[in-house]
């Protein structure tokens, strides 16, 4: 008769937890997020009261539908957020949406329309640009909605400011009145 073969001993699970646990752990991520596994909070961004729409008259003309060269209206802004390159500061990255109409007196099928993005703390005014979005109408095409270049704004963050207490404001940037 023949004996059974003798087994290799099995490691007792005392000994190997100290060896599995700290690779589980840190397979599963259980050591904490890494510094970019979620991203900062964002600013709200809404359109300034009163500069979400736009209306240019023919120059020297009157204000009525036939007069009208071109109107616009922001439709939303979106973006998203990094940590910033630098630290304590956050990156947001922004793009506008908007619509235009091309009206009866317009001279052309293109127009250069100025819009303006702010950064605001409270009633504060932190930063403004301006910038200038192309509006190209294609042959026999009078409504386009068109997105603006993605702009970047670092904002300076800490223990004691996040990036959600900063508000960005969006909208056309009307001629001062004269």
């Amino acid at each position: 008769m023949s004996q059974p073969r003798p087994r290799a001993p099995r490691p007792r699970a005392a000994h190997a937890a100290p060896l599995l646990i700290p690779a589980l752990l840190g397979l599963c991520g259980c050591f904490g997020p890494a510094r970019d596994a979620f991203p900062p909070v964002c600013p709200t961004a809404a359109v300034l009261p009163g500069a979400g729409d736009l209306t240019l008259y023919r120059p020297g003309g009157g204000h009525d539908l036939t007069d009208v060269q071109i109107g616009g209206s922001v439709l939303g802004a979106s973006g998203s957020c990094t940590d910033g390159a630098t630290p304590r500061t956050v990156d947001a990255t922004l793009s506008l949406s908007l619509r235009f109409q091309r009206g009866p007196a317009a001279p052309t099928r293109q127009a250069n329309i100025p819009y303006f993005v702010a950064v605001a703390r409270g009633e504060d005014i932190l930063a403004k640009q301006v910038r200038t979005v192309r509006v190209d109408f294609p042959p026999n095409v009078d409504a386009v909605t068109v997105s603006t270049n993605k702009l970047l704004v670092t904002l300076p963050v800490g223990p004691d400011r996040s990036a959600a207490g900063y508000q960005v404001w969006v909208g056309f940037q009307h001629a001062a009145p004269g």
